[in-house]
């Protein structure tokens, strides 16, 4: 943990928490920082963060719960459930799909236009109608922006009024509020103390405030009562697609349990909140391509990214699913595997954003979470159980155990590796690798003999001589140098 903290201290910030856990618990966790930089209250686990667009994730639970009770088709055209024509002016006899909104494949953009469009109108002060700002090109806040020139289902950029969208889809199919349905299905059954409501948060003295570190000093962008006032009208049922897309208040240990619940195929603490087959078609690959300025997002599940990056070892069932954010000061992360998951919560901070779209703190964050992630690894263990099980069944099965003394053993292991010197014998490299894989592969089994013999743990024998190495051996006397440590 040393590590990851010397790597984040390369970067000014406000507060950090970052979490690694398992199914079913933390394995690594730390907070750095502050709740506020003006009162110096140090950061913790519980504090709540705005974590911005893995606010995506949430709301995709929402469209999936009605997936999963046969009220949504991702497969239908978003028209049916808004229950007005919804068409791309460029390809008017083109449906566009739940899940093309769902992969941000819809061609239904954020328009990046002033006074109209989704950037244009995304603030509480006026009520906008969503018909109208797709449909209706007389309407004032209407703009043929909003469109890009791509069939749907084709191309993907990033939009946040697509999750907006779906929000207002499932206030439409349920006739309640997204925020209320959410807590319904999602947030009480886990028993989280969140909301996409800033007023709706029981301890609102726990959310953490939010910095632009553009500024110099770093200027404050957003506190909780700035967030508490600030919060989104409920406009009527249908038109409340501003705030879903990054809005949801939430801790990193509550944000670790519904990350828990996906890892655990729907269910948490013994209770199902989904079925096994809902979060497996979420997680499931909808479209992959280039995904030009994105080029961590070049594959999407149903609203969640499944990321791929140059230093990850694994890939397909174990590949990375989850989500970035980056708003209002807050960069933030969730992602998991079958097995760990991981998430990096930060108010605000002077990192840069690299080439491949990914921010220079965030790509550090991975690295180091990473090898945290190596340490904890069953599969990268020194010695994993299954392998200690193959090196004693082959002795039991044989009814050798009555020739393993410790005398004989020993004797073993050095003769194997005599043989493992031979293939040195003229050479100062070896050219035949499978040999000496087959040779190092005996000297390993009979180490292993000896140490189930006298019921020893490798990983403690190691690092206890590796403590006495270190200390015949200090780096200030030994570097470069071969002597024996009595001599240094």
């Amino acid at each position: 943990m040393k590590q990851f903290i010397e790597k984040m201290n390369k970067y000014k910030y406000s507060g950090i928490n970052m979490l690694l856990f398992t199914k079913d618990e933390i394995l690594e966790s730390t907070s750095l920082g502050y709740v506020s930089m003006e009162n110096n209250t140090p950061l913790s686990l519980d504090n709540i963060f705005r974590i911005a667009s893995i606010s995506k994730v949430v709301v995709a639970l929402a469209i999936m719960k009605l997936v999963e009770e046969g009220k949504i088709d991702v497969e239908e055209d978003i028209s049916k459930y808004l229950g007005y024509k919804v068409r791309n002016p460029h390809f008017p006899d083109d449906v566009i799909k739940v899940k093309y909104v769902m992969t941000q494949t819809s061609s239904i953009s954020d328009a990046n236009q002033k006074d109209k469009g989704y950037d244009g109108v995304n603030g509480p002060s006026m009520y906008v109608s969503l018909q109208d700002l797709l449909t209706n090109e007389d309407y004032e806040y209407y703009t043929p922006k909003t469109y890009l020139n791509y069939k749907p289902g084709t191309y993907f950029e990033y939009s946040n009024f697509g999750c907006g969208i779906l929000a207002c889809i499932v206030e439409k199919v349920t006739g309640k509020y997204f925020t209320d349905y959410i807590r319904e299905v999602v947030l009480l059954p886990l028993g989280l103390d969140a909301s996409f409501r800033a007023d709706e948060i029981n301890n609102p003295n726990k959310i953490a405030s939010l910095y632009y570190f553009e500024y110099d000093p770093p200027k404050l962008s957003r506190d909780k009562d700035m967030f508490i006032r600030y919060v989104f009208p409920r406009y009527p049922l249908g038109d409340n697609f501003r705030g879903p897309a990054g809005g949801l208040f939430i801790s990193a240990l509550d944000l670790m349990k519904i990350a828990q619940m996906l890892m655990n195929k729907g269910t948490y603490n013994g209770i199902q909140i989904f079925k096994q087959e809902t979060v497996e078609l979420m997680e499931k690959e909808a479209w992959r391509g280039d995904a030009k300025d994105d080029a961590a997002y070049k594959a999407k599940g149903l609203q969640l990214h499944l990321l791929e990056l140059d230093f990850w070892p694994y890939k397909g069932e174990m590949g990375l699913k989850g989500h970035f954010g980056f708003a209002y000061g807050a960069m933030t992360f969730m992602f998991y595997t079958k097995d760990f998951g991981m998430i990096f919560l930060c108010s605000g901070t002077n990192s840069n954003t690299r080439t491949d779209g990914i921010r220079t703190m965030e790509y550090d964050a991975f690295e180091e979470i990473f090898r945290l992630w190596k340490k904890h690894d069953p599969k990268r263990a020194l010695l994993t159980e299954e392998t200690m099980k193959i090196v004693r069944d082959f002795t039991i099965d044989r009814n050798w155990q009555q020739y393993h003394s410790g005398e004989n053993l020993a004797k073993s292991l050095v003769l194997e590796a005599s043989e493992l010197l031979e293939l040195y014998q003229w050479s100062s490299e070896v050219e035949d690798i499978e040999r000496l894989k087959e040779e190092l592969a005996d000297v390993f089994v009979y180490a292993l003999d000896i140490l189930d013999k006298y019921n020893l743990d490798i990983n403690d024998i190691i690092q206890k001589k590796m403590e006495k190495n270190a200390k015949k051996y200090p780096v200030e006397k030994a570097y470069g140098k071969s002597d024996k440590y009595t001599k240094l």
